[in-house]
């Protein structure tokens, strides 16, 4: 996942607020599930668009980062730590981009 995290400035910043873009397609929607999610680094500062594309053409590079950095040895070993099994409680190990 990418998430942003803090005020949304492309919408005056009225609302603070974390935002999450799931990279994995799913084959059906999970609504009314739990999501676990494990923060392992930080990719960029909150900054305004001047327009709705260039925000979704930052979003596009933010996921191509993401998924660049997700796929280093460091985070392949956090898709199977404990805290991701459905019965795990424990918090999540931590890695940094």
């Amino acid at each position: 996942m990418v998430m942003s995290i803090g005020w949304n400035p492309y919408y005056q910043n009225t609302v603070k607020s974390m935002e999450t873009h799931i990279l994995h397609k799913f084959k059906e929607d999970f609504y009314g599930s739990n999501l676990k999610v494990c923060l392992c680094g930080y990719l960029r500062t909150m900054k305004n668009f001047g327009s709705l594309d260039e925000l979704i053409s930052a979003i596009k590079k933010d996921i191509s980062d993401a998924q660049e950095a997700l796929d280093k040895p460091e985070f392949q070993k956090i898709k199977s730590d404990n805290f991701f099994s459905s019965s795990s409680q424990a918090t999540c190990c931590s890695a940094s981009l």
